[in-house]
């Protein structure tokens, strides 16, 4: 049974998907090199989400490749749709579809799923299925996080605190991003051939403005899921002023905020 996807698709959670892909972008286009998309491909997104994946797919294929986004979100294809719209990209369109039991309709040489993998309620069938459905030597390229990787250094006890929040609420609802080690298992077991992974890690210094916003934005969007798990009293947490005292702790102590480990796995189609 698939787990609950709790950050729900407000405007507010639709910025915070946006500014999280900017940081996931460098390590998103250079996990796309390893695993080999280049021009001319035709890739499948998988679960497209507000479409930054699909736009930075469409600038790896180029002109003479394709990129289909299916997401099974109305209102996040239409927010994708727009974008690419407005600045102009042709080759990307997008479907919306049940994830689980989709299969696409015409000729892939590559499937693309970022943070998706654990909403799932049978990964493996699921990557199986798609591989089945690539071209002979296609690529399955996954990535998934490690949220287990989030500390700061030298340790501070409001980071510690909201990396056990954000790990509880999500495992509470099933969803818990911790799949990112296990995607070459997951790889193998659906039977792609090759499977490599690859931990890409992200550090924000003390003066590093992006870390704190990172880390107390997803406290925040969990804060309906703490409260319905019973995790914490979300009142106690202060949420109003949780990325103003992270940040004043992060900068006082001289603290490394360690972003969490964006895991990438891929191989091919037999």
């Amino acid at each position: 049974m698939a787990g609950e996807y709790v950050l729900g698709h407000d405007a507010e959670e639709l910025a915070r998907l946006d500014g999280q892909a900017k940081a996931l972008e460098p390590p998103t286009r250079l996990a796309m090199m390893m695993a080999g998309i280049q021009q001319g491909m035709r890739v499948l997104d998988l679960g497209t989400g507000t479409g930054e994946v699909a736009l930075l797919l469409a600038e790896a294929v180029g002109p003479d490749g394709s990129v289909l986004g299916v997401d099974q979100s109305a209102e996040v294809l239409e927010y994708a749709a727009a974008k690419c719209r407005d600045r102009g990209v042709t080759n990307v369109r997008f479907v919306q579809a049940e994830i689980p039991s989709y299969v696409p309709d015409e000729a892939i040489d590559a499937v693309v799923g970022r943070l998706v993998h654990s909403y799932l309620p049978d990964p493996v069938a699921t990557v199986r299925r798609l591989l089945g459905a690539l071209e002979r030597g296609g690529v399955y390229l996954a990535l998934e996080y490690d949220t287990n990787a989030v500390r700061s250094d030298p340790p501070t006890p409001l980071v510690e605190h909201g990396r056990d929040l954000v790990n509880a609420a999500f495992a509470a609802a099933g969803t818990p991003q911790t799949i990112g080690p296990h995607l070459g298992g997951l790889l193998r077991e659906a039977g792609a051939a090759d499977a490599r992974v690859l931990g890409l890690q992200g550090y924000a210094g003390p003066d590093d403005a992006s870390g704190p916003p990172m880390l107390s934005a997803v406290v925040r969007g969990l804060a309906p899921a703490l409260e319905k798990y019973g995790i914490a009293d979300v009142a106690a947490l202060r949420l109003d002023t949780f990325e103003e005292r992270l940040t004043a702790e992060v900068r006082e102590a001289g603290a490394v905020l360690v972003l969490p480990t964006l895991v990438a796995g891929w191989g091919h189609a037999g």
